[in-house]
């Protein structure tokens, strides 16, 4: 039953999802790391597709830490925009109350983490080619946004335009969101 040529057994490559696909997804916060060459932090993500061809199916990702200046200025605008898109999908921000947004500006990035884990949002997968060696691998290429004004709002009417479907089972987290910052310029809206 069990030999030395049972590993050798079946696909080694999971074919991709493809380019373009638009999905629901869960959002789990893996693990909080440094970049190896900036130090700058960030957080290693992974969405776990829900429902559809690609049930159950996972991407992997990175959010930049905003708040850290070790980051490059255009990494932390990516964030700022990821980490909006993904609360406005989760409801923590609302688009019609300004003052939901400011609830973050304190600069404490592990009550972003907190709200960010288990969100439920919207992709579009993309795939980043690979190198050095690596094979080709998904990637997240846009987020939905509940936002009439984001850019994201397309994807979220996309993805929620067909049939609610069977979700997969994962680790769910607390969402216990700050206070609201009196007084201070909300710094996700730019």
């Amino acid at each position: 039953m069990f030999n030395s040529q049972s590993t050798n057994v079946g696909s080694t490559e999971m074919e991709l999802i493809p380019k373009g696909t638009v999905a629901k997804a869960v959002l789990v916060v893996k693990e909080r790391k440094s970049s190896q060459s900036t130090g700058g932090d960030y957080l290693s993500i992974e969405l776990v597709i829900q429902g559809g061809q690609y049930n159950n199916r996972r991407v992997f990702g990175m959010v930049c830490n905003p708040f850290d200046e070790a980051n490059s200025e255009a990494w932390r605008q990516m964030g700022i925009g990821a980490i909006t898109r993904i609360l406005e999908s989760r409801g923590v921000f609302n688009y019609e109350d300004p003052a939901s947004y400011e609830q973050f500006n304190s600069g404490d990035f592990n009550q972003i983490i907190e709200a960010l884990n288990g969100a439920e949002v919207v992709i579009k997968v993309g795939i980043d080619k690979g190198k050095d060696g690596r094979a080709d691998r998904n990637s997240i290429s846009d987020w939905g946004s509940p936002n009439p004004s984001s850019n994201g709002h397309k994807l979220w009417n996309q993805a929620n335009e067909s049939a609610p479907e069977a979700k997969a089972p994962v680790p769910v987290a607390k969402t216990a969101a700050p206070a609201a910052s009196a007084g201070k310029k909300p710094a996700w809206l730019k």
